[in-house]
């Protein structure tokens, strides 16, 4: 990834917006010395990009043109790769409320120095009205999710619940089946103790209806 799409990512994670530097209304020849523009809650940034070697004048060349953009923005950023820490003046960038953000090699965005934020410039009315209907959706979308939540976690409950009554119906199943296995071998075995034990005629001894009768009775 390029020096650019590193700071990109650096704003878009602290909730920024990408504008072009069009957007902003300057005279062309202020804004072709902006390499990146971001729209945050309060202020309009911009960042000028230092992609060139290391060199001290470059970079107070760079400070003078960056100066000059604070008269258009509220939030002024220099940035350039890590190896800059030595030979950046801290004092001057600080003076002119510039500030300074430096990448590392994995890409990695420090902010060195923070930018002053110009207080005596607006926002656009357009700008401020996009930001306020962007943190409306934000905060439906967040009650939708905690909804959603709250509906995730019922169906969590239900299915515990019907996981302990499938395993309690299985359970009764499994004693009703155990009862009439008990149930006709003590029916069985009551026939035939009362075929030995009562002198029945002949034509009701190993009668397999006797049986049936006793079970039935059992039942």
């Amino acid at each position: 990834m390029s020096l650019m799409s590193f700071i990109e990512r650096y704003f878009r994670d602290r909730g920024c917006v990408l504008i072009s530097p069009s957007e902003l209304r300057i005279p062309e020849d202020i804004a072709k010395e902006i390499d990146l523009a971001v729209l945050d809650v309060k202020n309009i940034v911009v960042v000028k990009i230092i992609r060139d070697g290391l060199n001290r004048k470059l970079l107070l060349s760079a400070a003078m043109k960056a100066a000059v953009l604070r008269e258009y923005a509220d939030k002024v950023y220099l940035a350039a790769p890590m190896e800059y820490r030595l030979v950046i003046d801290g004092r001057v960038l600080s003076e002119n409320g510039l500030g300074l953000l430096l990448v590392d090699e994995s890409g990695n965005v420090m902010e060195v120095l923070p930018a002053k934020p110009k207080r005596t410039r607006r926002i656009p009315d357009a700008y401020a009205k996009a930001f306020s209907e962007l943190e409306k959706q934000i905060e439906i979308i967040r009650r939708r999710f905690d909804e959603l939540n709250a509906v995730v976690e019922r169906v969590d409950r239900l299915m515990q619940e019907v996981e302990a009554l499938r395993k309690e119906v299985e359970m009764m199943e499994r004693e009703l089946k155990e009862g009439r296995t008990r149930g006709g071998l003590v029916t069985t075995q009551v026939a035939r103790e009362i075929e030995k034990e009562e002198e029945l005629p002949s034509y009701l001894r190993d009668n397999p209806w006797l049986e049936i009768l006793a079970r039935r009775k059992e039942d």
